[in-house]
């Protein structure tokens, strides 16, 4: 009788002990497969995250740095990638991307470009009679947008008062220089007379395809 117990339970559990192993090695092969697709994921949206905060904090550092030597260290990135990591420039950014000009100050070039800043363009938008940005007509917006634009790399040294520059939408803006008490402004004199000058914040941001210098107010072509 105690034999025949034995038996059975020989017969009952070696079956069930390689059932157990092949369900838990199952376990452990889906298991070993969502932790590496999960870490892929984590990996990959790390490497993203890394990227935005290193543009983002290039960015800040650029335009915070005043002299060329400050910048010398500095990893190059394109007239894109630095206004894209740029929080005030987020608007200008939007309007790039309305008028297909993002991979135009992505790919190489000699550019010298004037970036109106997010006040900037809300108060074209009052100018305008718009809320949004997508409700100006594109053929505008992109005039506007070539507007700030030169076809050359233009440092602020090299400007000079009264000096007028063709930009890349065909009309001229003029420079005006003024210093007051060893203070130096540098604005810009659009087409349109209507409105006040833009002037000159930050200056002489280097970038792999041109020059950046940021501006307070939208100029506009006639």
């Amino acid at each position: 009788m105690l034999k025949k117990s034995i038996y059975f339970n020989i017969k009952l559990n070696i079956p069930f002990e390689r059932l157990m192993k092949k369900i838990f090695f199952s376990i452990f092969l889906k298991l070993n497969e969502i932790f590496f697709i999960f870490g892929e994921i984590k990996l990959n949206f790390m490497k993203n995250f890394m990227k935005k905060i290193t543009l983002v904090a290039l960015a800040f550092i650029v335009f915070s740095c005043s002299t060329d030597e400050e910048q010398k260290s500095l990893k190059p990135v394109s007239i894109a990638e630095l206004a894209k990591a740029t929080p005030e420039l987020s608007t200008f950014v939007a309007a790039l991307e309305i008028t297909g000009l993002t991979e135009t100050f992505e790919a190489q070039g000699d550019y010298t470009v004037f970036a109106p800043d997010n006040a900037a363009f809300t108060s074209l938008l009052t100018t305008l009679g718009y809320t949004q940005l997508s409700q100006v007509p594109v053929s505008l917006l992109t005039s506007v947008l070539k507007y700030h634009v030169l076809n050359s790399r233009v440092l602020s040294s090299s400007l000079t008062d009264g000096q007028t520059a063709a930009t890349l939408q065909g009309q001229n803006i003029t420079i005006n220089i003024d210093t007051v008490v060893n203070v130096t402004t540098v604005s810009i004199t659009d087409a349109n007379t209507t409105t006040s000058d833009s002037e000159i914040g930050a200056r002489d941001i280097k970038c792999t395809n041109g020059i950046i210098h940021r501006i307070n107010k939208v100029l506009l072509p006639n």
